[in-house]
């Protein structure tokens, strides 16, 4: 066989193998899920540059327009992650995660009526998404809807019975309407869940405060702390039990160590 015709095969498939991971590098595809990895690394700067390569690559693909504004979201560019979700949405407009989406930047923003729009724009694409209905208890909460808020956490709930956040939020709201015993069955169920919530124990000791248990309280405070040594607000919230404490058995206050006069006790909120 002719040399030169041997050596010609030889350099083609040499350069067919050189130019392969080239070309499959730099698919839109392959941009995207490097985009995924950056963004679980938390390089959500990196995420945000293979998102766009991605898109200059494939504009049309409502995936790529919805996780590079999670990406902005999580470094606090919310207009510009709303402006992504809506890109994704005007491609695909029964894209109910772009729709939750959206409702959380909104959220960030301080938008709650635009937000819990969006949430139930979600819910209606996807009435199963126990996220979405999570979300607008969340945002009906801040608007001061504390049964609303309820309501949205009993749904996440039935789809969802070991939602722990669901049920942490709806103790808080059933705390803001003065139900404690309901807030501390709340509370309890996420112990239940997860006997290592240290938010729980922290909210529960308050539900126990508001009903004069302050023994009670101040238990569930010092398991918060031991299982969060961090936990600043169990810290706080049990110094004021202690000096409720000491003042319903009649000890002045100037002998103890904080002013039980004004007291905020502090609760555990879960976010978006």
């Amino acid at each position: 066989m002719d040399t030169r015709y041997l050596l010609a095969v030889f350099l083609a498939f040499f350069i067919m193998i050189a130019m392969s991971p080239a070309v499959y590098a730099d698919t839109a595809e392959d941009w995207f899920y490097k985009g995924n990895a950056l963004y679980v690394q938390g390089d959500y700067a990196g995420a945000i540059a293979a998102y766009n390569k991605a898109i200059m690559l494939d504009p049309t693909a409502p995936p790529l327009w919805n996780k590079k504004g999670n990406a902005l979201r999580e470094q606090g560019g919310y207009a510009a992650a709303i402006a992504a979700y809506d890109k994704a949405i005007a491609l695909d407009p029964t894209y109910a995660e772009a729709w939750n989406n959206k409702g959380n930047a909104l959220v960030n923003q301080g938008g709650y009526a635009g937000a819990i729009a969006a949430y139930d724009k979600a819910i209606e694409l996807d009435p199963k998404d126990a996220d979405a209905w999570y979300n607008k208890g969340i945002a009906l909460a801040e608007q001061g809807d504390c049964a609303g808020a309820i309501a949205a956490y009993d749904k996440a709930i039935a789809l969802d019975p070991t939602y722990t956040n669901a049920w942490n939020n709806k103790g808080i709201a059933l705390a803001d309407q003065g139900d404690y015993t309901g807030a501390i069955a709340a509370y309890d169920k996420v112990i239940e869940l997860d006997p290592k919530d240290a938010d729980a124990w922290n909210n529960k000791g308050n539900a126990l405060v508001n009903q004069g248990d302050y023994s009670g309280a101040i238990a569930a405070y010092d398991k918060a702390i031991e299982l969060d040594p961090t936990n600043i607000l169990a810290e706080e919230n049990r110094e004021a039990a202690i000096a409720l404490q000491a003042e319903s058995a009649g000890q002045p206050l100037a002998a103890i160590a904080i002013s039980a006069i004004g007291i905020a006790f502090l609760w555990s909120r879960r976010r978006l």
